[in-house]
């Protein structure tokens, strides 16, 4: 599938023009501002100190002179915004990996197609690693496989309903909440640890070798109860066998860690008014129901039914083994081997339309340094990347006094502020625009696998620039994960006006370890 570029050759603004060339009048016949530069031919490492941005600059390729040693020449990605006044914003450090989408073809091969991505390590998304024969990862059935394991958090690839509880008391509100597919939900859990040291000691006391020592109360117990002087020799040969170990102590500690995870279980009761003449209350109760205990994004607490069925993840924590895990790319980056292969679950497709499947294979990472900026000149601007190393020379100017009432140039700004940072956190292509890679053909441990057809496989060719008109969404790549309530689907959580009773804290689960020392 052809990839198309963005549209970065609008009509030019008549306020916005360089003194490149003789054409000084716009197309009413009036005079356009000359723009005047501070500096030329600076590099962009002058131009990304602190006290220069953001300013209005001007780039293009560097040509090396005969005795200067030879260049990459400026890739096509970055040809776009040459030779044009650009808004050059912020300056960014990140570190980033390098990556190619893998597509199924429809008789089950899979391909490393595409151009190459580069992903920073700050990407607000979710992925899942890709198995050696292709499959999906595995992953939680419903919301009691998920308090069963009690991960810290875990990561909903389904719509759920939960209940928010407002006020205490009589005041007390019950509010039926929906939580959206590819929210973060952290478990409630209250950790009770208990030791119980429980220390034997065993003293073993020498006795003494005369024979003539005795105590009192022995002098007068009945001759059944005196030792005879064969007796005796035993227990003086004992007694010298114990001279070396006269006192031995045994210790035995266990430590017990119960976790007291924040599941309950509670019943609704509720009343009603029966009789067509005489009036009477009647009130019942439901079926004991029990709840998982959440806290959402806004830090307020949700009880989620654990009969609910779905598609749930663990969130990946540092130095634990999380079975059914979900990563950050920060995570991949900081924990895992690269190269790997991950597969998109949630986020931000590529700001430009793109050959893009979700599922990837990262190859390389590094840090690097780069400027945001913004075209000027179009009707619809654009943000771009421009790498620290590029091979250009700059003009600059941080008088925009003259491009003061431009509507592209108030736009440009705009869309700096409010956009600059998320652009630096999102998929974008490769400048090298390298459309010209081989195809890899890659071959699962289990070759049965090939038959198969994903459907969740599926290039995405529908995605567009950031503008102040389209802002960019995040996608649950597997439209098959939404479906998870089923026959909850329609049904309320609540019978109306009724009130939860016996809300009491329940050992869902108990984890006991032991420790001997």
């Amino acid at each position: 599938m052809a990839s198309v570029l963005p549209d970065v050759t609008g009509e030019a603004s008549p306020t916005l023009e360089s003194n490149n060339g003789d054409d000084t009048k716009s197309k009413n016949g009036t005079e356009r501002p000359v723009l005047v530069w501070e500096q030329e031919d600076v590099t962009l490492e002058y131009l990304g100190q602190e006290d220069r941005l953001p300013c209005i600059c001007q780039y293009e390729a560097d040509r090396p002179s005969e005795q200067s040693e030879p260049r990459a020449p400026l890739s096509q990605g970055l040809k776009m915004y040459a030779n044009q006044p650009v808004l050059m914003h912020t300056r960014i450090t990140k570190l980033q990996v390098r990556a190619r989408s893998i597509h199924k073809d429809p008789k089950g091969a899979y391909y490393e197609i595409g151009q190459t991505l580069i992903i920073p390590y700050d990407y607000a998304g979710w992925f899942e690693l890709v198995p050696s024969d292709f499959s999906r990862a595995t992953c939680y059935r419903s919301i009691d496989a998920v308090a069963t394991a009690m991960p810290a958090k875990f990561f909903t690839r389904s719509n759920l309903k939960g209940i928010r509880i407002e006020g205490t008391g009589e005041q007390q509100k019950y509010l039926e909440r929906k939580i959206s597919a590819g929210s973060v939900l952290q478990t409630n859990v209250d950790a009770i640890v208990d030791v119980i040291v429980v220390v034997v000691v065993v003293v073993v006391v020498a006795v003494a070798a005369d024979d003539g020592v005795h105590d009192d109360a022995h002098d007068d117990d009945d001759d059944d109860n005196v030792h005879d002087d064969e007796d005796d020799d035993d227990d003086d040969d004992d007694d010298d066998d114990d001279d070396d170990d006269s006192l031995t102590a045994v210790i035995d500690v266990i430590a017990k860690k119960k976790f007291r995870v924040s599941t309950f279980k509670a019943q609704w009761k509720t009343r009603a008014e029966t009789g067509l003449f005489k009036k009477k209350t009647k009130e019942w109760h439901t079926e004991e129901v029990t709840y998982l205990k959440c806290i959402d994004h806004d830090s307020e607490e949700i009880l989620v039914p654990v009969s609910h069925k779905g598609k749930f993840n663990a969130i990946y924590e540092r130095g634990k083994l999380t079975p059914n895990a979900v990563y950050s790319m920060k995570d991949i980056l900081e924990d895992l081997t690269i190269p790997v292969m991950v597969r998109l679950l949630y986020g931000k497709a590529p700001v430009v339309p793109c050959i893009f499947t979700g599922m990837l294979i990262l190859r390389e990472s590094s840090i690097d340094d780069a400027f945001i900026g913004s075209t000027m000149h179009n009707q619809r601007n654009v943000l771009f990347e421009l790498p620290l190393h590029a091979p250009v020379k700059v003009k600059y100017t941080s008088n925009d006094e003259q491009f003061a009432e431009s509507s592209t140039y108030k736009d440009a700004k705009k869309l700096c502020r409010k956009y600059s940072h998320l652009f630096s956190t999102m998929i974008k292509l490769s400048p090298e625009l390298d459309t010209d890679q081989k195809v890899i053909l890659h071959v699962p441990s289990d070759p049965s696998v090939m038959r198969e057809c994903d459907e969740a496989l599926r290039t995405l060719d529908l995605i567009t620039d950031i503008s102040l008109s389209s802002e960019p969404r995040d996608h649950l790549m597997d439209a098959s994960d939404t479906s998870s309530l089923g026959s909850h689907d329609n049904q309320s959580l609540m019978p109306r006006g009724g009130r939860l009773e016996d809300q009491g804290e329940y050992d869902f689960k108990s984890r006991q370890s032991q420790t001997h020392v």
